[in-house]
């Protein structure tokens, strides 16, 4: 459950001016109760805590969430709040690491995403091989993307 006194009160120019610091600032003062994978916080909770409303699943919504990984990515660079987040029955929860069991799931992440860009680098080749850029191009559910990467 969310501590109302320690929610940020961003003001109106804040809210306006929706920066990847304003945001920072405002996950700094929320991420101070969740301590830990155990005290962790839903996606979902954690949305309506910083724009005061439910994330409505369009774009404006994507989009804020992109500074909000913007603004974790900022902390974790520019601060001594290293948040991580964990993926747990359907819904992702976001904590600040205690220890390293909390440093394993943050491994972790961060070895799917490698293993995710060595993937993408290998298309890249196979884009050159097969001249891609000279095909008629389709939205991705139009073939399946192993057929393209040759899974």
């Amino acid at each position: 459950m969310i501590r109302k006194d320690l929610v940020p009160q961003l003001t109106e120019i804040q809210k306006k001016k929706l920066t990847t610091k304003n945001l920072a600032n405002a996950l700094m003062l929320i991420m101070k109760t969740h301590i830990g994978q155990e005290m962790a916080i839903h996606k979902d909770e954690l949305y309506l805590t910083l724009f005061e409303e439910a994330d409505r699943k369009d774009l404006k919504s994507d989009l804020r969430w992109l500074y909000v990984k913007n603004a974790f990515n900022y902390l974790r660079r520019k601060t001594k709040c290293f948040c991580s987040s964990l993926q747990y029955e359907g819904g992702w929860y976001y904590f600040v690491i205690e220890d390293d069991q909390d440093r394993l799931i943050y491994n972790g992440i961060l070895d799917k995403n490698i293993k995710a860009m060595k993937k993408m680098k290998l298309k890249a080749k196979k884009a050159i091989k097969e001249k891609w850029h000279k095909t008629t191009w389709h939205l991705p559910n139009e073939k399946p993307l192993k057929e393209l990467i040759g899974e």
